[in-house]
């Protein structure tokens, strides 16, 4: 674990995390590489949960995500294991979660999650955009 800026940050195997602002509290989260097995979905939500449970929990039990979509893809064969993955830590760890990047058919999946699960779903183009929406939230 390291710091940036004072703020505790991370870089793992599948994606790199770190602690914008106590505020909120906000965590961002960038994905380095695709995703193609549920062995890997484990490894990233082990790596995730290990990073809050460390370096989050002890000040704050929940936080506001912003998530980047840049590098992000899940094999089709992988994506139902990595929604129920997702979905248990959001349970655990979210107060919500702001989205920015990706490219047509990431933000064109997330919308049409967001209308198949009746929940909200934001995506920005641009990461200071998404940290601004959190930030208005609060």
């Amino acid at each position: 674990m390291g710091q940036r800026a004072g703020l505790p940050f991370k870089e793992m195997s599948f994606l790199t995390m770190q602690v914008v602002d106590w505020k909120g509290p906000i965590v961002e989260i960038r994905f380095h590489r695709p995703v193609e097995t549920t062995a890997q979905v484990d490894t990233l939500l082990r790596e995730a949960n290990s990073f809050m449970r460390v370096e989050v929990s002890p000040s704050a039990r929940q936080v506001y995500f912003v998530t980047c979509y840049d590098n992000l893809h899940f094999s089709p064969d992988v994506l139902e294991h990595a929604r129920e993955g997702f979905a248990r830590f959001n349970d655990r760890y979210s107060l919500g979660d702001v989205r920015y990047g990706g490219n047509a058919v990431t933000k064109t999946f997330i919308i049409a999650q967001s209308i198949k699960s009746a929940t909200r779903s934001a995506i920005f183009e641009t990461r200071g955009q998404a940290i601004q929406a959190i930030r208005a939230k609060l």
